[in-house]
C-alpha cells in the first residue's frame, strides 16, 4: 500500500461528505487506505460515516487540536506516502492515480506540492485573491492551464526549499516519523485548536524534508479544491488568523534556532522595523492613499503578531531559566 489518505476533522461538518466522496470516487479506490481522525464528533456520526464508506478507517484522538489529530493519523497510517486533507478539501478526478504515477517516476521524494484552487462561497475582492496564498492556505487562485507543469527541487543544501499548504500536504512516511520524534510541547500548540486559530504546523513538518536529504516536487497534475466560506473572507477573521499564526511562526523560529536548524532565521528585527513603518503608514490609510486598507491591516497584524509571539516565548524561557 503506497498511499494513505489522512483526513482530520473536528466536528465532521457537511463538507466532509463531499471530501469523502471525492476520495472514494478515485480510480482503484481499493489500492489505498483512508484514515479519518475523529477529533471531536459523536459516535453516532462516526457510525453513519462508516455505514456509507465501509472501507473507511476511523480512529479517535480525544485531545483537541489539528496537531494532535495529524500526529494520531501519522501513527495509524500504513502507507509509504501520506496525503493530508482537511474536511473542506476535495480531490479532482484522477488525483491519486496521478500521484501514484509521480511516486513511481521520481525517487527520493520527501514532499509533494499540489495545486490548491480556492472554491469561494462568494467571490471575494481582488486584493483577497492575491493575498490568499498567505492567509487562506492555497497556492493558485485559478485552474491550472492546459500545459501542466512539474518542477523538482533538490534539497540537500536547503536551496529552493518549498512547503505545500497543510490541506493537500503530501509527505513521505520518513518525514512523518521524524516529526513524531519531536515531543516539544510548544509544537503541540501550533495550528487550530477547536475554534481557535493558529498555524505553522505544516511548515514545521515539511522543514524535515531537506534535513533528511530528500527532494520536493511540485506538479500541476495534482489539483484539489479548498472550500472557503464567506466567514473566512471577513477582515476580522483574517486579522485574528494572521495575528495568531504569526505568533506560532515566531515560536517555531525560536525552536529552530535552539535546534540549530538550517532554516532558522532571526526575523524579529525585520518585523520590528515593519511594525513601526506600518504604524506610521496608518496616516496614509486614514487619508485613503497607498495600498488598500484591508491588505495593509493584515500586513500589520503579521508583524505585530510575530513580535508579540517572539516576546512571549523569550519571556517564558527567561522565567523558566530563573
Amino acid at each position: 500500500m503506497n498511499l494513505s489518505v489522512i483526513i482530520c476533522t473536528w466536528q465532521a461538518p457537511p463538507s466532509l461528505v463531499e471530501t469523502l466522496a471525492s476520495v472514494f470516487g478515485q480510480e482503484h479506490a481499493d489500492a489505498f487506505e483512508v484514515v479519518l481522525v475523529n477529533n471531536g464528533f459523536s459516535e453516532a456520526r462516526a457510525k453513519q460515516l462508516k455505514e456509507n464508506y465501509p472501507a473507511l478507517r476511523i480512529i479517535n484522538e480525544p485531545t483537541p487540536g489539528l496537531t494532535h489529530a495529524r500526529r494520531a493519523g501519522f501513527r495509524a497510517a500504513r502507507g509509504k506516502f501520506f496525503v493530508c486533507l482537511d474536511d473542506d478539501n476535495f480531490l479532482t478526478d484522477g488525483f491519486l492515480q496521478a500521484l501514484g504515477d509521480l511516486v513511481e517516476k521520481y525517487s527520493n521524494l520527501g514532499c509533494i506540492c499540489p495545486v490548491v484552487v480556492p472554491r469561494w462561497e462568494q467571490k471575494p475582492e481582488e486584493w483577497l485573491q492575491e493575498f490568499g496564498s498567505m492567509c487562506l492556505s492555497y497556492t493558485n487562485k485559478s485552474e491550472p492551464g492546459p500545459d501542466r507543469k512539474e518542477q523538482l527541487w533538490l534539497n540537500p543544501h536547503f536551496e529552493g526549499w518549498r512547503c505545500p499548504p497543510g490541506g493537500g500536504m503530501i509527505i513521505h512516511r520518513s518525514v512523518a516519523e521524524n516529526y513524531l520524534e519531536s515531543i516539544d510541547l510548544k509544537r503541540l500548540k501550533f495550528d487550530r485548536i477547536r475554534g481557535s486559530l493558529g498555524g505553522c504546523g505544516d511548515v514545521d513538518i515539511c522543514a524535515r524534508v531537506p534535513l533528511l536529504g530528500l527532494n520536493s516536487l511540485f506538479s500541476e497534475r495534482l489539483v484539489l479544491y479548498h472550500q472557503i466560506p464567506v466567514s473566512r473572507t471577513r477582515l476580522k477573521y483574517l486579522f485574528k488568523l494572521i495575528f495568531r499564526s504569526a505568533q506560532d511562526w515566531a515560536v517555531m523560529q525560536r525552536l529552530w534556532q535552539k535546534e540549530r536548524h538550517p532554516l532558522a532565521k532571526v526575523e524579529w528585527h525585520w518585523h520590528w522595523r515593519q511594525f513601526f513603518h506600518l504604524s506610521y503608514a496608518w496616516v496614509r490609510v486614514w487619508l485613503r492613499t497607498g495600498k488598500s486598507t484591508p491588505r495593509f491591516v493584515l500586513e500589520w497584524a503579521g508583524s505585530a503578531g510575530f513580535l508579540w509571539g517572539w516576546f512571549r516565548d523569550w519571556l517564558g524561557s527567561v522565567v523558566r531559566n530563573d
